[in-house]
């Protein structure tokens, strides 16, 4: 090429899309260095906290549903992959992971779903642990009620997972709620 550079071709191992180019144009790289990250989403993991006392019945190879906001009325099954073996310490949930196929791409990384356990469970609303503000004392969440339209709620918080908190009252399933900005709405 013009200039003393070379092009390399480098092909992708698997089938994808690019998430990340770390690399652009003029850019040298050192050896290891990452040149993007490929991300293939036609199969997924959902990660979900059990509680002991459900433990019992959860299993290697069991049957998963999951719904989501994001695909209403379809349901996507999988099997679990991965029983934990050790407990969060802020939940005391056990993490355990189920393998789903994905082929249209619609369940995401970081998004809400439904996880039902070989046809029993129970289901509980999530969200992200941003979202939750305390007023005194009470816990608060800004839900969406139109484009730039939200409105202040009292909620009542359970267990945690990681960054997401369960809330046992004053949310339903499919709610919008504020996460980036939920603080300086509350200021």
């Amino acid at each position: 090429l013009p200039g003393g550079g070379s092009r390399v071709t480098v092909a992708a191992p698997l089938p994808g899309h690019i998430h990340e180019r770390a690399a652009n144009l003029g850019h040298t790289l050192a050896v290891g260095e990452p040149i993007l990250t490929l991300v293939n989403t036609g199969t997924v993991w959902i990660e979900a906290g059990v509680f002991d006392r459900h433990l019992p019945r959860v299993r290697m190879g069991q049957s998963v549903s999951v719904t989501t906001p994001a695909a209403p009325g379809r349901t996507f099954r999988g099997v679990v992959s991965y029983l934990g073996d050790v407990a969060d310490p802020q939940s005391r949930a056990v993490p355990v992971r189920a393998v789903l196929e994905n082929p249209a791409g619609v369940l995401r990384a970081g998004t809400f779903v439904q996880v039902q356990l070989g046809g029993e469970g129970t289901t509980a609303v999530t969200i992200p642990r941003a979202a939750v503000q305390e007023q005194g004392a009470r816990s608060v969440v800004f839900v969406a009620e139109a484009e730039s339209a939200y409105r202040l709620r009292s909620i009542r918080t359970g267990a945690t997972f990681g960054d997401w908190v369960v809330v046992e009252e004053g949310l339903k399933a499919g709610e919008r709620v504020v996460v980036q900005g939920a603080y300086q709405l509350l200021a």
